[in-house]
C-alpha cells in the first residue's frame, strides 16, 4: 500500500486503526466488542508501517483517553491540534464533520442543532447518516452529537464506546 501509513494500537477502549495517505490522516476504526469489522479489515492495519502522523496521532488518543487532553480541531480551546486530516466525502458530508470540529471538548449538540448551523433545518437525519459514515473517529467528534431530547443515539463505535467518551469528557470539561 504505497503511500498509505499508520497502524493498529492497543488503547483502553479497543484497538485503533490509523491509516494515513500522504500526511494526512484518511480513516480512524475502533475494533473492539461493540464494533463488527471483518478480520480482514484489522490485517489491513498491521500491514501499514508508522510514520510521524501516526506516532502523533496516536499520542494524542492515548493521552486523550487517559483524561489528559482534549481532543479539538478547531474549537475556541486553547488545546488545538494540528494533525491534518483528509476527509473523503460528499460536500454535505464534509460540512458536516467540519461543524462537529467546532464542539468543544465535554459539550453536546444535538443532530438539530447541526443542521440549523448549516441553514437545513430540515436535515437532521441528513446529519445522523453524516456522522454514521464519518470516517476518522474521534477527531472528527460525532459521539458529541446526541438525540434532541438528549438521547444518546447511535455510534458507529457502538453505544457503550460513545457512553464512556461522554462520561470522560464531562468528567474532565473542568481541566480544560
Amino acid at each position: 500500500m504505497r503511500n498509505h501509513y499508520g497502524g493498529l494500537y492497543k488503547s483502553v477502549i479497543g484497538d485503533i486503526g490509523i491509516m494515513i495517505y500522504k500526511d494526512k490522516i484518511i480513516n480512524i476504526e475502533l475494533f473492539n466488542e461493540e464494533t463488527q469489522h471483518s478480520l480482514h479489515s484489522i490485517e489491513m492495519y498491521k500491514l501499514l508501517e508508522e510514520n510521524h502522523i501516526s506516532k502523533q496521532a496516536i499520542k494524542a488518543l492515548t493521552l486523550y483517553l487517559s483524561g489528559s487532553i482534549p481532543l479539538n480541531m478547531k474549537s475556541n480551546s486553547m488545546f488545538l491540534l494540528s494533525i491534518p486530516l483528509y476527509m473523503q466525502g460528499t460536500s454535505f458530508q464534509k460540512d458536516v464533520w467540519n461543524t462537529l470540529m467546532y464542539i468543544p471538548h465535554g459539550e453536546t449538540r444535538s443532530y438539530k442543532d447541526i443542521a440549523n448551523i448549516l441553514g437545513k433545518p430540515n436535515a437532521m437525519r441528513a446529519v445522523g447518516n453524516a456522522c454514521k459514515k464519518n470516517p476518522i473517529l474521534f477527531f472528527i467528534p460525532c459521539h458529541r452529537v446526541v438525540s434532541h431530547n438528549g438521547k444518546i443515539g447511535g455510534y458507529r463505535a457502538g453505544l457503550d464506546t460513545k457512553k464512556h467518551l461522554l462520561t470522560l469528557e464531562a468528567q474532565t470539561k473542568h481541566r480544560f
